[in-house]
């Protein structure tokens, strides 16, 4: 390279799924305001093994399996299709080690991932070295930056002076902890991948992404301003649902996103769970149900049927399956459901056309379900349709559960070609196209803190003993208002408040410190109550806003009081008393909550001075940390350590 190079800027758009990630990037002159899908480059070649050597290759996919392997003889990782690998080896070939999937569940906090993350912990109690979240996540992701860095180089003449701009995917329902805690793995993995992820992120919603994908791509689908949407994003491992009502170019959250951990996984899962039935029916006595050799062979028939069948099975087209499983060593000959292949080995078995049924049926239904509890938010807001996007919404079975559900709302469904991979393009479409933006409903509170006049009727005062300030009036110190609350819609534009505030100054004092607290919480909290009560317990200090202001140079332009004959002389901020001279000085705090940053302003109107700051929600706590309240309970999740044992010996 000749002296003098001028870095670009790449952008790169991350889509972590539960079951499956996929990475895209735009050609640095191809970041137009109207980004054509064909412009966006897959990150392909992903590394991969030969089952039986071990040999390396490379797969020609754009998605890699969320799976990471450790080996517990020397800790060396494996990811996605190299970690899928060593389930094909055969026995003799194998090492001992810990395969973990569906890890991006543990930034998950509700009760129905509880026993999933459970289920996660325990396998993760089992490395040499056990890990939180945090770091299984970045370890996860460093490989993949590795790949990502390794292809736009080889490819695409990426120089590792050039810059990337990130864009990152999340759930609707992550809350401000989960996020964090994402970003955190993202810092750890771009410094440790060597990938030069700059400091200019941009997050979006996975509902958002898809939704720009689809109003790009879906030339045959006339939207029209007013229109009410159901954006399902059926995954392999959860489904998100989120109502939107339509602007020209921007949504509107008609209701908070809802999910469940549901998708073609539990078509995994009951697969499994059918074949274990069979297998135990057809076994040798005394023959070990969890060996490690059995339980591979039950893995990697799973993930042949999960690659063959899970999207092409039709409701109205569903014969019995015969499904390979060679494992006569353990097996008796006389039962109905053993089958012998052409050479006359005991090698097959047949799941049924009713036990099909079941397995997709326990799946399908929940996923109606969700979408039924969000489709019922907008049936009475005029023209409504339902777009489904992810990996499970390519399954035709389901979709035949759908339309046929749908038949009796009168709704339109739309699936949008490949929408596999809706989410992690239309992130790049949603970045490259500003007014794609979304009217958002707020997944936390945010307040300051500041002295309230004394309201002894109101349940927030009672029993509490008020202060009295210079002027003889009665206020209550140290209570929160919030200026946004948990539910509340955040524009698009952003939401901005102005508190009108002031201080009263001794002519004696030198200087002043302006000083505000910002809190957050992941509550809807109430007004006016004293920070230390019981409904403020979950509320943290996000920011103190604060600057210093020399009274000597503005005190001609202060407003001058004089204390009533009849008001008490009591200590002022600085310490001192008071005397007959207060100055009066203004001031404003300015608070601007947009997407998932807040930025403040504290401005002194007698001095000209101001002092502005800004803050990303998604750094609201410390990483590593257990947070506490001031009851001392464990706030949010804890730092990831599982309990019990769980190897995939192998």
């Amino acid at each position: 390279m000749a002296m003098g190079y001028v870095p670009r800027r790449w952008r790169v758009a991350l889509d972590f799924g539960t079951t499956t990630t996929s990475t895209v990037f735009c050609l640095p002159f191809e970041s137009t305001p109207v980004l054509r899908k064909e412009k966006i480059v897959h990150v392909n070649k992903w590394p991969c093994e030969t089952p039986e050597d071990g040999a390396s290759r490379v797969k020609a996919t754009s998605e890699i399996p969320s799976v990471i392997r450790y080996d517990l003889a020397d800790g060396s990782v494996k990811i996605g299709w190299e970690a899928f690998a060593t389930i094909k080896r055969p026995v003799w070939k194998k090492k001992p080690g810990v395969m973990i999937k569906r890890f991006k569940l543990l930034l998950d906090t509700s009760e129905n991932t509880a026993t999933l993350r459970h289920e996660i912990r325990q396998r993760i109690k089992t490395l040499q070295t056990p890990k939180g979240e945090v770091d299984l996540i970045a370890d996860f992701l460093q490989y993949v930056f590795q790949h990502t860095r390794r292809f736009m180089r080889d490819d695409y003449m990426f120089d590792d002076r050039d810059d990337i701009e990130l864009v990152l995917t999340l759930p609707n329902a992550w809350s401000p902890m989960a996020v964090r805690k994402m970003y955190a793995a993202v810092d750890m993995a771009s410094q440790s991948s060597g990938l030069p992820i700059g400091h200019v992120r941009r997050t979006v919603s996975e509902t958002e992404a898809g939704m720009a994908y689809v109003r790009q791509t879906s030339r045959d689908v006339e939207f029209e301003v007013g229109d009410c949407v159901v954006m399902g994003d059926i995954g392999g491992g959860t489904t998100d649902a989120v109502p939107y009502r339509l602007g020209d170019t921007r949504l509107v959250e008609l209701a908070p996103s809802t999910g469940i951990t549901c998708g073609s996984t539990n078509l995994d899962q009951g697969f499994k769970t059918q074949l274990m039935k069979d297998i135990e029916r057809d076994i040798r006595p005394g023959f070990d149900l969890h060996s490690s050799s059995l339980r591979n062979k039950v893995d990697l028939a799973t993930f042949e049927w999960g690659k063959d069948h899970k999207k092409s099975i039709n409701r109205d087209r569903i014969v019995d399956l015969w499904v390979p499983f060679k494992f006569s060593e353990a097996r008796t000959t006389d039962l109905a459901k053993f089958g012998e292949d052409d050479d006359g080995d005991l090698g097959y078995y047949c799941i049924t056309k009713n036990e099909i049924i079941s397995i997709f049926d326990a799946a399908c239904k929940p996923v109606w379900a969700l979408l039924k509890e969000q489709l019922d938010q907008v049936v009475q807001r005029g023209h409504r349709m339902m777009i489904l996007i992810g990996g499970f919404s390519e399954s035709l079975y389901l979709r035949y559960c759908i339309l046929q559900e749908c038949m009796s709302y009168g709704i339109d469904v739309i699936f949008p070609p490949k929408c596999q991979w809706a989410v992690v393009e239309g992130a790049m479409i949603w970045a490259n196209k500003e007014q794609y933006r979304a009217d958002r409903i707020s997944r936390y509170s945010v307040g300051i803190k500041r002295h309230m006049p004394y309201e002894p009727r109101k349940l927030w005062h009672v029993g509490i003993k008020p202060d009295v300030d210079e002027w003889g009036r009665n206020y209550v110190k140290d209570c929160l208002e919030w200026v946004l609350k948990k539910g509340s819609l955040i524009p698009s534009g952003g939401l901005t408040k102005t508190y009108h505030l002031h201080i009263d100054v001794n002519e004696d004092t030198p200087g002043i410190i302006l000083s505000q607290d910002i809190y957050i919480s992941e509550i809807s909290c109430k007004d006016n109550y004293r920070d230390s009560d019981p409904v403020n317990a979950d509320a943290e200090i996000l920011e103190t806003a604060e600057f210093h202001i020399d009274m000597q140079p503005i005190r001609h332009l202060l407003t001058f009081t004089k204390l009533p004959r009849n008001a008490k002389r009591r200590k002022t901020m600085d310490g001192k008393r008071t005397t007959d001279r207060l100055y009066m000085m203004k001031f404003q705090l300015k608070i601007t909550i947009n997407d998932l940053a807040l930025s403040y302003q504290i401005e002194c109107a007698d001095s000209q001075k101001s002092k502005t700051g800004t803050v990303p929600l998604s750094y609201i706590f410390e990483p590593g940390t257990v947070l506490r309240n001031r009851s001392g309970d464990v706030l949010g999740p804890d730092a990831g350590r599982g309990d019990e044992d769980g190897h995939d010996d192998q």
